[in-house]
């Protein structure tokens, strides 16, 4: 099977995917990044522009006739597109007319919170009117999507985690930790407003912010003396940070299946999230985590999960559980395998 590939080389999401089949299959990747984070060799760089995480890129338009020229040079068995109204329109209006099928991947924002949504709901339609085949990362986007086109094959489900990768110490000698992007999203400001406060004084807090500006982060650091702050940590050393931490903090607005979170709950930390639709998939509120609608209660569930050791030992055993038996990388995307295998026969 030859696979082309169409996103950020250099996103962890598309990484764990290129890097999967490039062990098997004939892969090609397409990208407007200037980086490639796979280990896929074949690469086409389609623009000399730096992509941003805000959006805004419609310098992708450009890439449409170059790549073009490359899936009818290339022939792949299968096109394997990441995110609906960006890389998935640059793909739809390149493919035209090929006969090769096109799979897109929903990460989640591109669905559930895209720019200008109005017009973005019109440009996902089109994309996945499309598509062969859509994997939608959470039963939110794969509602969302079916709500677009209901006659759409979807498979829903995370591409998961590498399993063998994770630690889980005794001694946690972090309280808690934060590791989502900076971004509105994640609302890390009311979070560390949160954490700023005397309930948590003397407790060990790291957060790493990755996309923050280094005035930002300047000015973040000295406002909160107490707390541990990175711009990056490497994946190695943030699983073992998640191995010694006690509690795993989010509250993203809105999500995909977050890997941040799956990575944590594998790695033993007792989450307190946020009372998202794609949060409550693998957290039960006061079985496996707290779930929260509002800062005061985010801040009383991570005191009850401090102060509560059996608590999280239970809800830690439980996830683990859970994340072998739903979140593990190679069964995931063995099913996904599967998938691209019977389209491109």
């Amino acid at each position: 099977m030859k696979i082309l590939f169409v996103g950020d080389a250099s996103s962890i999401h598309i990484k764990k995917w290129v890097d999967y089949f490039d062990k098997k299959y004939e892969t090609i990747i397409c990208t407007f990044s200037r980086e490639n984070k796979t280990d896929c060799e074949y690469v086409y760089y389609l623009g000399d522009r730096e992509v941003s995480v805000k959006g805004g890129n419609y310098h992708y338009l450009k890439g449409i006739p170059e790549l073009r020229r490359i899936i009818i040079r290339e022939r792949p068995d299968v096109l394997n597109v990441h995110f609906s109204y960006s890389m998935g329109l640059v793909t739809s209006l390149a493919n035209i007319g090929t006969g090769i099928p096109m799979t897109v991947v929903c990460h989640g924002s591109d669905i559930l919170a895209p720019p200008l949504p109005g017009i973005m709901k019109h440009v996902n339609r089109f994309v996945l009117k499309r598509a062969e085949y859509v994997f939608a990362v959470s039963r939110q986007i794969s509602v969302a999507v079916r709500d677009l086109v209901p006659s759409l094959a979807v498979f829903t489900g995370q591409y998961g985690i590498e399993t063998e990768k994770l630690m889980s110490e005794k001694v946690r000698d972090t309280d808690i930790i934060s590791n989502r992007a900076y971004v509105p999203n994640s609302r890390i400001d009311d979070i560390l407003h949160s954490l700023g406060k005397d309930q948590f004084g003397g407790k060990k807090i790291f957060v790493a912010l990755p996309h923050i500006s280094d005035e930002r982060f300047d000015i973040i650091q000295n406002e909160n003396p107490g707390i541990d702050f990175v711009k990056y940590i490497n994946h190695g050393n943030l699983l073992e940070k998640l191995g010694r931490t006690k509690v795993y903090v989010s509250a993203t607005m809105s999500d995909g299946t977050s890997l941040s979170l799956l990575e944590a709950i594998g790695s033993g930390c007792f989450p307190v999230v946020s009372d998202i639709p794609s949060n409550r998939e693998w957290i039960k509120h006061g079985v496996n985590g707290y779930l929260f609608n509002n800062y005061d209660d985010f801040e009383k569930y991570i005191g009850l999960a401090l102060n509560d050791e059996a608590f999280r030992e239970s809800a830690a055993e439980y996830n683990r559980k859970l994340i072998l038996e739903r979140g593990d990388y190679k069964t995931q995307m063995k099913k996904v395998e599967d998938i691209l295998l019977s389209l491109s026969s």
